[in-house]
């Protein structure tokens, strides 16, 4: 059941002219005021990346890529289009007291993982499988980032921030094809 957000009350005031004091009585059929506010606020962080060849075109799927976040036990594996993008799926979402329609789109309540600050981090790998490269092409650094997501609760404004530190990042891998210049 959900809880009223408005009550009709009835205010009594008696005044008793042997004191000369008013005095006040409310009624109201519930025996009681109760009013629930609930709170939310939520933020997401994902990751963008590409693809780079020199010396020759870019084949769809050609390149596989890997993302491992140990801390949320996920490791996704992911290869590159021909123009170059990385579709990173994976998105960092959290809420504080999310609704069960956020909960339903992925948020997760990071009250529990705040530090006394209102901060919380933790560290994920992206990294280029370099192993089995096609013939010609050698990897460039850099091969692996290692990239670090933030959450920051603002308890004063109550604005919740989710970050992908380097921000605006486009974490890019060049590989080359061909003999070294």
């Amino acid at each position: 059941p959900v809880a009223p957000t408005s009550y009709d009350v009835e205010v009594k005031i008696t005044y008793d002219p042997a004191t000369g004091l008013l005095s006040k009585e409310v009624t109201n059929p519930d025996n009681g005021f109760v009013f629930t506010n609930k709170y939310s606020t939520k933020d997401s962080a994902g990751l963008e990346a590409k693809k780079e060849l020199n010396g020759r075109a870019l084949g769809d799927g050609e390149f596989s890529f890997k993302l491992t976040d140990t801390t949320n036990d996920i490791e996704k594996t992911y290869t590159n289009a021909a123009d170059g993008t990385i579709a990173i799926d994976q998105v960092y979402k959290y809420a504080i007291n999310p609704s069960d329609a956020d909960v339903t789109d992925g948020y997760v309540d990071v009250r529990s993982k705040l530090n006394t600050a209102g901060h919380y981090e933790f560290d994920i790998t992206l990294e280029e499988i370099t192993t089995n490269l096609p013939t010609g092409v050698r990897a460039e650094d850099p091969t692996s980032y290692t990239i670090t997501v933030n959450v920051d609760y603002n308890k004063s404004t109550g604005v919740l921030d989710v970050s992908i530190d380097p921000e605006d990042t486009v974490f890019t891998f060049t590989n080359t094809f061909g003999s070294e210049i």
